[in-house]
């Protein structure tokens, strides 16, 4: 079963944006490295596992000191741009790499967990008058649900 299909990743936007909507502890301890951004890049929102990986603070991300697009590795991601692009125009995406996609120094704990999460599903999550507000990213490994590796 190919784990990218539309249904699929709908229940799973669907889950963000309730446990971002609620802010519950889901949120925070979700498996997944998962961010929420505005259109200028300012993080509003990011778990531990994203914060781990980017190191980033709390403190930073309430004072809107932390901009994703400082954090995603472009040089190395060709089309991370029209990912982006594309979630703010209101459609959700998969980026799928074959390399990392959140910038960390080389051969660290971070670069490892980095390297972990090749993939990332772009989607909107909450929407100003017609135009969308905030964006997520989620991080995702290049399993199937199975265990296959995803080619």
């Amino acid at each position: 079963m190919y784990k990218y299909r539309h249904e699929r990743i709908f229940s799973r936007m669907e889950y963000v944006r309730h446990i971002y909507t609620h802010r519950d502890s889901a949120f925070e301890i979700f498996p997944f490295p998962l961010i929420i951004y505005s259109r200028d890049g300012t993080i509003e929102a990011a778990n531990k596992e994203f914060c781990e990986i980017a190191k980033i603070k709390e403190d930073d991300i309430q004072q809107k000191n932390v901009n994703i697009f400082d954090y995603i590795d472009n040089k190395d991601n060709h089309g991370l741009d029209e990912a982006v692009r594309m979630a703010f125009s209101g459609v959700p995406n998969v980026y799928i790499s074959d390399t990392r996609i959140i910038r960390t120094e080389k051969e660290t704990p971070e670069d490892y967990l980095s390297n972990q999460y090749p993939n990332a599903i772009f989607y909107p999550m909450t929407y100003g008058g017609e135009d969308v507000k905030l964006v997520g990213i989620l991080l995702d490994d290049n399993k199937t649900a199975e265990g296959e590796t995803i080619d």
